[in-house]
C-alpha cells in the first residue's frame, strides 16, 4: 500500500481511537501465508520446519508499531498451522477494514462539525462591541434589489423620507459589528460605507442632528435612512414616525482621508455577486483559534475604540443621552406621516430619461394611475434628464401608498423623491 494512503487512513482512524483495530486488520490482511510464499521469504516448507520452532508471520512492511502475530506447529503436520486454519478470507477483512476506516472518517467529520459550531457559538458569544469596525462591504440583494455600496462618502447629499428604529433592536449587533444604543445618535443606510458621519436635517421643521452610520438599512420602499431613538427624537419625528430629510456625508473613515485610502482600496466593492448569509464558518480550528484575547489585544482595542470616539466627538456626534423618555411600544408606534407636508414636497418617480420620447411615453402609462404625472427636467453631472414623476402628494402617507399602487402597475422600480 502506497505510504501516504496509509498515513492518511492513519490520521483519520487516529482522530477517533480506530487506530489498533485499523491496525490489526492491514496487519492481518497483508501478512504472507508461508504456506504459499516460503516462511520468512526464503521459500522453504513448514513440512521442512524444525518441531517446536517459533515460526514468524512475515509482516508488510509498513510503519506499524504492532508487531507481527507468531505461532507454533508442529513438524509434520499435513495441515497449516492453528493460527493459519482458522485465519478468515481475505475479503472479509478488506471490508471490516474500509468499515472502520469509513466510521473514523464519518467520526472525524462530526469532529470537525463540532469545532466548526463551537467557533459560530463563540462568535455569538462575544457579541457586539462599543465601536464597530471601518468596513464597505461586498454588493447584497434584498428582496429582489441589488446594492452596491459605496467606496467612499465624499460627495453624497441625499433627500428622502427618514424612518427611526429603537428598542426592538437594542442591544443587537449592526452591520459593522457594533452594538446599536437606541439612546446614541447612529443610522443604519444601504450604501453608505461604515462608518460615514452624516448630518441629517428635517426639513419640514429644519432640526439637525450629526449622526454615525454604523448599520445596514432600511428596505422599506420609501425610505432613505433609519434612524435611531436619540436621533430621531433631537429631529422631532418620533410621534409621526417619519419626516422627510436630507442626508449630507460629512466625514468618517471613508470620507477622503489619506489615511484610510489603503483600506477604501482593499474593500471597494468588486464582487457581481451578492454575499450570502451567515458568514462562513471555518471547516477547522486550532487551540490559538478557540484562545481568548490576550490583554495586550484588548488594550489595543480599546485604544483603537477610545480614538475612533474622539474623531466622532470632533464632527459633532453627541455622546448618548442619559435623558431622554422611554420610546412609545412597538404596537403603538406611527410608522409613516399622516399630516400635511408644509414646506416640502413629496413624489413619486418611476425613472428620469435622457430621450424625451422614451419619457414621454412613460408619462402617458403613469398617467393612468394619476393625473398628476408629469415631465420634469434636471441637470445632473452634466447630462440632461427627464424625470417622470406623479404628485406632489400631501402627505408622506400618502406618497407611501401612491408609491405602492405604482410599483404593483407595471412600474417596480418606482421611489419616492423629495423637493423643498
Amino acid at each position: 500500500m502506497p505510504a501516504p494512503l496509509l498515513s492518511a487512513l492513519q490520521f483519520f482512524a487516529r482522530q477517533n481511537g480506530a487506530l489498533p483495530r485499523v491496525r490489526r486488520q492491514l496487519t492481518t490482511l497483508f501478512r504472507t501465508d508461508p504456506a504459499a510464499a516460503g516462511v520468512g521469504g526464503r521459500g522453504r516448507t513448514p513440512g521442512k520446519q524444525k518441531a517446536g520452532t517459533r515460526e514468524r508471520t512475515p509482516c508488510l512492511a509498513v510503519s506499524l508499531p504492532q508487531k507481527c502475530s507468531s505461532h507454533f506447529w508442529s513438524a509434520g503436520s499435513d495441515q497449516a498451522p492453528p493460527a493459519l486454519a482458522n485465519r478468515k478470507p481475505v475479503a472479509y477483512h478488506l471490508f471490516t477494514l474500509l468499515f472502520v476506516l469509513f466510521s473514523a472518517l464519518f467520526l472525524s467529520s462530526c469532529s470537525e462539525i463540532y469545532v466548526a459550531n463551537h467557533l459560530w457559538k463563540k462568535s455569538e458569544g462575544l457579541g457586539c462591541k462599543a465601536v464597530g469596525d471601518s468596513k464597505v462591504g461586498s454588493p447584497y440583494m434584498i428582496d429582489g434589489t441589488r446594492y452596491q455600496p459605496l467606496s467612499s462618502s465624499v460627495g453624497y447629499d441625499e433627500k428622502g423620507i427618514a424612518s427611526w428604529y429603537g428598542s426592538d433592536f437594542h442591544g443587537k449587533a449592526t452591520a459593522n459589528g457594533e452594538c446599536y444604543n437606541m439612546y446614541a445618535f447612529t443610522a443604519a443606510h444601504r450604501t453608505l460605507p461604515m462608518p460615514t458621519i452624516a448630518r441629517v436635517t428635517n426639513l419640514e421643521n429644519g432640526k439637525s442632528v450629526v449622526v454615525k452610520v454604523n448599520d445596514r438599512g432600511p428596505y422599506a420602499r420609501g425610505r432613505i435612512i433609519d434612524l435611531s431613538y436619540a436621533a430621531a427624537q433631537s429631529l422631532g419625528m418620533i410621534g409621526n414616525g417619519t419626516a422627510p430629510v436630507e442626508v449630507q456625508a460629512i466625514g468618517g473613515a471613508f470620507h477622503g482621508s489619506d489615511s484610510m485610502l489603503a483600506l477604501r482600496n482593499n474593500n471597494a466593492p468588486t464582487a457581481e455577486q451578492p454575499e450570502t448569509l451567515p458568514t462562513v464558518v471555518p471547516e477547522t480550528a486550532s487551540e490559538e483559534d478557540l484562545a481568548p484575547l490576550t490583554q495586550a489585544d484588548l488594550q489595543k482595542e480599546a485604544q483603537r475604540q477610545q480614538a475612533e470616539t474622539e474623531k466622532e466627538r470632533a464632527l459633532g456626534v453627541p455622546a448618548p443621552s442619559a435623558s431622554l423618555p422611554a420610546p412609545p411600544p412597538f404596537e403603538k408606534r406611527q410608522f409613516t406621516d399622516t399630516a400635511p407636508l408644509k414646506k416640502t414636497r413629496v413624489y413619486v418617480q418611476i425613472g428620469a430619461f435622457a430621450e424625451e420620447p422614451r419619457a414621454v411615453t412613460q408619462q402617458l402609462q403613469l398617467a393612468k394611475l394619476y393625473k398628476t404625472a408629469h415631465i420634469s427636467a434636471i441637470d445632473v453631472a452634466g447630462k440632461h434628464l427627464l424625470r417622470v414623476r406623479a404628485g406632489p402628494f400631501r402627505s408622506v402617507a400618502d406618497a407611501d401608498a401612491a408609491l405602492q399602487n405604482v410599483t404593483t402597475n407595471g412600474f417596480p422600480d418606482a421611489q419616492i423623491k423629495v423637493d423643498e
